[in-house]
């Protein structure tokens, strides 16, 4: 059937292979055409965007947040030109990207903070570069020392005395001079913990209650700027009551931060691998307050802001609980609903266990995740680790017990996506569903592991090895995006390879397709050298630097804090 205009004339015209919508018949005519005409080809959608200018496309969607900007799929390739080439969309995506919350000042130019992030980004390529910060130690018994950003917390709990000091940051392009302020607080307190990107800093106050037999577990929110009370909380000082377990010999408490919530632990060791523990996640800023009561020790961290993971300190069955948030509930119990469970690898046949739980580490601070931001490959990631002890029963009375410490490093995206995609609630999923391609897995034979063994911030891990007499500082990096970039370059630093960490414990134990690549690199720490063993140095890690101090004797050189920061990687 032939087209005709509204007078009934025939219209003619040449073939077209494609009829497009700004070439159809005006009204009135009609738009059938015949099937010979077009052949059957797929077309992309016409992109509504297409003929709008650059700085309407940049107005459109500069409301967006970053995650929405960077996730972003149904747009062209013109829209993703004009994002990329505006500083302030760049800035933000790159913010983003390196895991940050905070950046460059906000008075320089969006192109010079991109070039400061990306400056940033870099740096961690070569670190360290340049010297180092040291900063005197507070004199005083039970000396804490606490980190965030480019802030370094030291207190004496018996003395109430904290000091606060502030040192280079390439990120923020704080001052070369480190500045200390050291305050006599009014408040008792036995520990703390600092969170630089909220001007946070919680002191945490346990005391018994023996006239009513219970216990009392004070925190007291302040800032880091001023050591007074923080504006934001909804309470300048919060108190949690609860019975001690009768049978109790023992009682670890700690305390640990995401975004606005705050997660108190206290576990409580009886006899005979019993005992009791009680979680509180407390939202500083609303109030809101949740409780995970379990009739066994355990041990509990965030996986990020919306979800904790607990584990039972002496778990036979080896199993990982993902407990959200934001369920109807603000109570809980070993039977409460949980999201989902994560199995661990079988134990070695050849080793007398119980495992022993002992410690789940997570370097989450404000990770969100949802469907999509848990999909993304620009988006940064964070670890979750778990250190689990064991001990063989010597056979014979003359024979040592043989130690072992395994440690479990999991991206928490990887963790994230599981528990997204679970079938069902209470889904469980065996090692073999979800360890070999996510886990990273180590076997430290022989080992007893110490606390202070390692720090991590983002996707980077940092411990202290010590070989033929020098100290050295090993950076692990897990980012799967950063170690594919590295193994397509050829111009790579020959000092960062890719590296396995996955070891087979046992022909019966952790079985695995293939090892996952990681990147790993070795910077000479000399000022450490005097030290006999990692074991006698505790180490943090932020986003500006990795900090060092140490206990192991009353040299001169034991007497400050050491910090490691970022420099510039570009020529000056």
């Amino acid at each position: 059937m032939q087209p005709t205009h509204s007078t009934g004339a025939p219209r003619t015209h040449q073939p077209r292979y494609r009829l497009l919508t700004d070439q159809m018949p005006s009204q009135g005519m009609s738009r059938h055409v015949s099937a010979s005409a077009v052949p059957a080809r797929s077309r992309r959608p016409t992109d509504m965007t297409s003929r709008l200018p650059s700085e309407i496309l940049s107005s459109i969607f500069q409301p967006l947040d970053v995650p929405s900007l960077v996730n972003s799929k149904q747009v062209s390739r013109r829209w993703r030109t004009a994002i990329q080439s505006s500083s302030a969309h760049s800035y933000d995506i790159a913010l983003a990207a390196a895991g940050l919350n905070i950046g460059p000042p906000s008075q320089l130019s969006s192109r010079r903070r991109l070039q400061i992030i990306q400056d940033y980004e870099r740096a961690w390529h070569v670190f360290p570069l340049g010297p180092y910060i040291t900063i005197p130690k507070l004199s005083g018994n039970d000396l804490r020392v606490k980190a965030s950003g480019n802030i370094i917390v030291q207190a004496i709990p018996a003395d109430r005395i904290l000091s606060i000091t502030r040192f280079f940051s390439l990120r923020l392009q704080a001052d070369e001079q480190s500045k200390t302020v050291t305050y006599k607080m009014t408040e008792s307190f036995d520990d703390f913990l600092v969170d630089a990107a909220q001007d946070l800093l919680v002191l945490r106050e346990l005391s018994p209650q023996p006239q009513a037999g219970d216990h009392s577990l004070q925190l007291h929110i302040k800032t880091l700027s001023t050591a007074g009370a923080h504006p934001d909380s909804v309470s300048y000082s919060e108190s949690f009551i609860w019975t001690p377990f009768s049978k109790a010999q023992d009682r670890k408490h700690d305390i640990a931060i995401a975004g606005d919530h705050i997660l108190i632990m206290c576990i409580e060791y009886g006899t005979s691998f019993k005992g009791r523990s009680s979680f509180i996640v407390w939202n500083w800023k609303t109030g809101e307050t949740r409780l995970l009561r379990l009739d066994e020790p355990a041990q509990c961290n965030f996986l990020d802001v919306h979800h904790v993971l607990v584990m039972y300190q002496y778990s036979e069955d080896r199993q990982i609980t993902v407990y959200d948030l934001f369920t109807s509930q603000n109570a809980w119990t070993g039977d409460s609903p949980y999201c989902c469970r994560f199995v661990l690898a079988e134990p070695d046949e050849s080793m007398a266990w119980p495992i022993t739980v002992h410690k789940i580490a997570s370097s989450t601070t404000f990770h969100s995740w949802n469907s999509s931001s848990a999909y993304s490959r620009h988006l940064p990631d964070s670890l979750i680790r778990l250190i689990i002890q064991d001990e063989d029963i010597a056979l014979d009375e003359d024979e040592d017990p043989v130690y072992r410490a395994i440690e479990f490093t999991i991206p928490t995206s990887c963790l994230i996506r599981l528990v997204l995609t679970a079938p069902s609630r209470g889904h469980t999923y065996d090692w073999h569903t979800w360890g070999p391609g996510n886990a990273y897995v180590v076997d430290k034979e022989g080992m007893w592991y110490d606390e202070p063994e390692f720090a991590m911030v983002g996707t980077r891990s940092f411990h202290l090895e010590r070989t033929d007499g020098e100290m050295y500082l090993c950076i692990r990096d897990f980012d799967r995006k950063r170690v594919r970039e590295r193994m397509a370059d050829d111009d790579a630093d020959p000092d960062l390879q890719t590296w396995s960490i996955l070891h087979q414990l046992a022909p019966q134990s952790i079985q695995t397709v293939s090892s996952l690549p990681l990147l790993r690199r070795k910077v000479r720490v000399p000022q450490l050298d005097h030290i006999p063993d990692p074991c006698y140095c505790d180490i943090l890690a932020t986003e500006d630097a990795v900090i060092m101090h140490r206990f192991s004797s009353r040299l001169p050189q034991d007497k400050s804090v050491i910090v490691l920061p970022l420099r510039s990687s570009l020529t000056q």
